[in-house]
């Protein structure tokens, strides 16, 4: 996202749960975003390490909604010892600018005229000297006539920078790309596809298992069973393939914010992004088409060849084909139909009704429910307009126009349900289906493009589940305030009194606990010699990448072990193991839980696992949160 195109970014507590190299390593990086693409980058932190800190340029502390110094790192110090606070030696500047705005003030106090609260510190800071520079820099920013135009600030922004990192060809390839990989890499559900195919062609081709090939060419057969099966079987099958790709609506919704988001920060362009989402789908489309139509075709021998051809010759070759022909051409039509229809509607309900009355009214007018001189003509323009009633035109048109059958079965048939037999039917119906397809990328793009369903990026604040809700924006984020606030100010005066009073040997934090109602047995943990092993990305040898080397150690009960590295030491790894949440890779060793090999079935019960992103539902029963 440092890549995008933000003049102006915000950084919130980003170190929170990262170790101090990865702190350093972020900042740094921001740090020359901002340098060589002369952007403004923002940082609010919380005792960054001494490293992080000295990479800043300019300082900006705020207590109670105050202001108690904004300039230059340089004269942190110097300004806070002008006003009664000195850091000590031994003290990172970071952790005596956190203590420095709290009650804890007390203990770097040098002068009795040292100001003792918040508000005392913001009015010493608007009286110092060194407050004189932002205010005249404030002032100038702020006057009318040294106001930049948008112009202007963009240019100088945008100055050898081009709006897209790269071409379009080289877009194109990258977007497609990663397309393609989310699209094929959950291959169940590729398989469900095709295996919904497979189990939807056996059954209507049993259903309608080897239609009769006489076609009666009159109305005094009497007997229209042939006819009516053949439109009966062309339609389920086009029904079939076109509604395919209902399926796809929660996943392009899914994908949807990401898109917003990258193209928000000129990641790609929206023509690259819709290409690339209507290529990936158009593979498994063909297939799943073929596959489908293929069994229909030659289970229910829609188009008769060899002996039970009525004139002797066959076309049934070229037939299938047209007919493959046709039902990829609905498959590919309607997915970008729908797709279309998802990047304009809000949720996925609202789509599927929005794609659910268009799909109905295309149903009723297609030509086989009502034919088309049974319709009323105020509604004809949607049997014109329905790519299912093009395809079904198209559809029959292929069998019923079969050298398969004669030409009086041929026009008794079509006419029977108010087709036409013009030949030119079949191709235009194609075109059509494809010219819809263009339509519907088009549309896609302008709802990529001028419809968009973005978040406020709000916060969803904790309250208290007793209490009664408070819809006001401003009461929440007070409440909020407030308690962000006496949680610093507690852990503040709970961390000076613990440094006061902590002695060698002892924890640096006490804690009150009432533990006299408890009874357990206090467990200590050994390991020795533990390996953990996996297989390596694209070798298929066996395990031979070691995580975990032979390590051995123990944590004794009563006592605080602290388990310290770099990212990527193992850290984690080692704790999955000891905590048998590992389910992949070859483990190899001894753990020992008081003098005992480790077992599952009791290890689960005395085990406890907190992880950052963990949540502890209040409504889960034992058995789900032991598992």
């Amino acid at each position: 996202m440092l890549m995008g195109r933000r003049p102006l970014t915000f950084y919130d507590q980003i170190s929170t749960g990262l170790d101090s190299a990865a702190t350093f390593d972020i900042c740094r990086r921001i740090t020359g975003v901002a340098k060589n693409l002369h952007t403004t980058p923002i940082v609010a932190l919380l005792q960054p390490p001494p490293e992080t800190y000295n990479l800043f340029d300019e300082i900006l502390i705020l207590a109670l909604g105050y202001i108690v110094y904004h300039g230059p790192r340089e004269e942190v110090l110097p300004y806070f010892s002008s006003i009664g606070f000195d850091c000590p030696y031994d003290r990172d500047i970071a952790d005596f600018i956190q203590e420095v705005t709290t009650p804890a003030r007390k203990k770097y106090q040098t002068r009795a005229d040292a100001p003792q609260d918040e508000e005392a510190m913001a009015k010493a800071w608007e009286a110092s000297p060194y407050s004189q520079a932002k205010r005249d820099a404030v002032a100038v920013r702020c006057n009318t006539d040294n106001k930049v135009d948008g112009l202007t600030r963009r240019e100088l922004f945008a100055k050898d920078k081009p709006k897209y990192a790269n071409s379009l060809f080289t877009e194109l390839k990258l977007v497609l790309k990663r397309q393609n990989q989310l699209v094929y890499r959950d291959p169940a559900f590729v398989r469900a596809r095709i295996m919904q195919s497979v189990i939807m062609g056996v059954v209507i081709g049993t259903i309608f298992l080897r239609i009769d090939p006489n076609l009666p060419d009159s109305n005094a057969a009497g007997d229209f069973t042939p006819i009516t099966q053949r439109y009966g079987v062309t339609f389920a099958t086009l029904m079939q393939c076109a509604l395919a790709g209902m399926a796809q609506v929660p996943v392009v919704l899914g994908q949807r914010p990401v898109y917003y988001k990258q193209t928000n920060s000129y990641f790609f362009r929206t023509v690259s992004y819709v290409f690339a989402e209507f290529v990936t789908v158009i593979p498994v489309a063909v297939v799943e088409s073929v596959i489908l139509g293929a069994l229909v075709f030659w289970i229910t021998a829609i188009v008769p060849w060899g002996e039970d051809s009525q004139t002797g010759e066959s076309d049934v070759g070229s037939r299938f084909m047209i007919f493959l022909c046709i039902m990829i051409a609905i498959n590919v039509s309607f997915a970008a139909y729908l797709r279309a229809v998802t990047t304009m509607v809000p949720s996925a309900s609202i789509g599927q009704v929005v794609a659910g009355i268009s799909i109905s009214a295309s149903v009723v007018y297609s030509g086989f429910i009502i034919v088309q001189s049974a319709m009323p003509p105020w509604f004809i323009w949607i049997y014109w307009l329905s790519p299912i009633a093009w395809a079904y035109r198209s559809a029959v048109l292929t069998i019923f126009t079969s050298s398969a059958f004669t030409d009086e079965q041929s026009a008794f048939a079509l006419d029977l349900f108010g087709f036409p037999s013009n030949k030119q039917y079949i191709w235009a119906g194609i075109l059509m289906l494809i010219a819809y397809v263009i339509v519907d990328v088009g549309l896609s793009m302008f709802g990529y493009t001028h419809v968009r369903y973005e978040s406020g990026g709000g916060r969803q604040t904790k309250s208290n589940p007793d209490a009664e809700p408070n819809d006001n924006p401003d009461v929440v984020e007070v409440e909020r305030v407030m308690q962000e606030r006496s949680s610093e100010m507690r852990s503040a005066s709970e961390l000076a009194a613990a440094r006061a009073s902590t002695a060698p040997g002892q924890s640096a934090l006490r804690m009150q606990t009432s533990l006299q109602n408890e009874n357990f047995t206090p467990v200590d943990l050994v390991f020795r010699d533990l390996w953990y092993s996996v297989q390596a990305p694209g070798d298929k040898s066996g395990y031979n990448l070691d995580l975990l080397k032979g390590i051995s150690g123990y944590a004794e009960a009563g006592t605080l072990t602290a388990l310290m590295g770099s990212s990527g030491a193992g850290k984690t790894t080692l704790m999955d193991v000891l905590a048998l949440r590992k389910t992949a890779g070859k483990t190899k060793g001894e753990v020992l839980v008081n003098g005992r090999p480790q077992e599952k079935t009791t290890f689960s019960r005395i085990i406890g696992y907190v992880e950052q992103n963990d949540i502890h539902s209040p409504s889960a029963t034992v058995v789900e949160a032991l598992t």
